[in-house]
């Protein structure tokens, strides 16, 4: 429960991020550089491979998302890259500069801190964003360029916000997170615009910032790239509102057409690859964070007793409920990250999880919960089918 003090305290912090706003005191991160000396490069007709990589290699991160992706699984079949040019070939010059911003921006989001685990979320999601309107942006009329940009970056202003009250110097309140978005929610917005000025970002990007959440307020000029953002996240809410999900459950997204629902609900793959490029990590146990931690215990969950596996790791499942399974293990995984996962139960059940909770044991070890995302198809029926053995008495 929060207490009255802590009641009190997300106004003082929002009124003095507005006013660090307002007299300009916020620290916004420069634009990529590379990500700029890229868009140059391949803007012009002079440039050939040996500098593409050259501006590459200047950023050890970078080059090592870029080999990630090119033996990602979205190039299975493919022999194994070690050379960066090569890499380069494979993965393309427009999707080399999606990577070289979105990498720049994961370093941000991604930094510790005691609302590390709020950024990464806000993180994930831009990253699918900016996949999904990629996939959709050619049947809209819109440019596969402005859609990844304003998917990646509509949102920004949320870790801007975040990393503005870590920046305070102040021991923070260890609140709910639900306490910490209601700030965002309110501020995120105006946190973006001064980032899309600092940036001077294009006019489309501009107009994600502003109107995603009323797109029908949006200029004519850049509605088709507005309305895009704006039904990508709902299309995201849905997959984060598991057990609901599943392509039957986008008809509740009014801007999805039918054809556009059977292609979203066959990009979760895509999606969760897409994220697995760029590298995150676990909260420093040094770190006290200001999250009031998840519990342990699962609502309406039941005792459950099989192995879970997720990145060559092997887990212990100890309970199931409606909308999450919970498990222990000697390592911990990153919160508000999405990892593959195989419930080896009776059928096996491979899943793509979202892992909301991670907390260290007193034994040692890490107890975490974790959330299945955009579980459809067979696997969907055989967890309704262990949620179903798990409530018998005599599990």
């Amino acid at each position: 429960m929060v207490t009255a003090a802590a009641a009190r305290t997300p106004p003082d912090f929002e009124q003095l991020l507005i006013s660090r706003l307002d007299d300009d005191l916020v620290h916004v991160p420069p634009y990529p550089a590379i990500a700029f000396k890229l868009q140059q490069l391949t803007r012009s007709n002079y440039h050939n491979g040996r500098d593409i990589c050259s501006v590459v290699g200047a950023d050890p991160g970078l080059v090592a998302t870029v080999l990630r992706r090119a033996n990602s699984a979205t190039y299975a079949g493919t022999n194994r890259i070690h050379v960066l040019e090569a890499a380069v070939m494979r993965i393309g010059l427009d999707e080399l500069v999606q990577l070289s911003v979105a990498q720049s921006a994961g370093v941000t989001a991604n930094r510790h801190g005691p609302l590390a685990s709020l950024r990464r979320e806000v993180w994930r999601s831009s990253l699918m964003s900016a996949c999904l309107a990629v996939e959709l942006a050619p049947r809209r009329g819109v440019s596969t360029e402005a859609a990844f940009i304003a998917g990646l970056l509509h949102d920004f202003g949320a870790i801007a916000v975040l990393a503005s009250v870590e920046d305070l110097g102040v021991e923070l309140p260890i609140l709910p997170a639900s306490g910490w978005k209601a700030i965002v929610d309110r501020l995120h917005v105006s946190f973006g615009v001064v980032l899309a000025d600092r940036w001077n970002l294009p006019p489309d990007t501009r107009y994600a910032i502003a109107y995603h959440h009323t797109p029908a307020s949006c200029p004519e000029v850049a509605r088709a790239v507005v309305e895009l953002v704006a039904t990508v996240d709902d299309v995201l809410a849905i997959f984060d509102s598991f057990p609901d999900v599943g392509v039957d459950a986008l008809v509740a997204v009014g801007g999805l057409s039918e054809d556009e629902r059977g292609i979203v609900g066959r990009l979760v793959p895509q999606l969760v690859n897409y994220v697995s490029t760029f590298e995150t990590k676990v909260i420093s146990p040094s770190v006290r964070s200001a999250v009031q931690p998840r519990l342990r215990t699962i609502e309406g969950g039941r005792p459950a007793h099989f192995t879970v596996t997720s990145a060559r790791h092997v887990f212990e499942a100890y309970a199931v409920g409606p909308s999450a399974f919970a498990f222990r293990g000697a390592t911990g995984l990153p919160v508000n990250w999405i990892a593959p996962m195989v419930l080896e139960c009776v059928p096996s059940i491979a899943m793509f999880a979202n892992v909301v909770a991670c907390e260290p044991l007193d034994a040692g070890g890490f107890a975490m919960v974790a959330q299945p995302f955009g579980l459809d198809g067979p696997d969907k029926t055989h967890w309704a089918s262990l949620l179903r053995r798990t409530r018998r008495p005599t599990c």
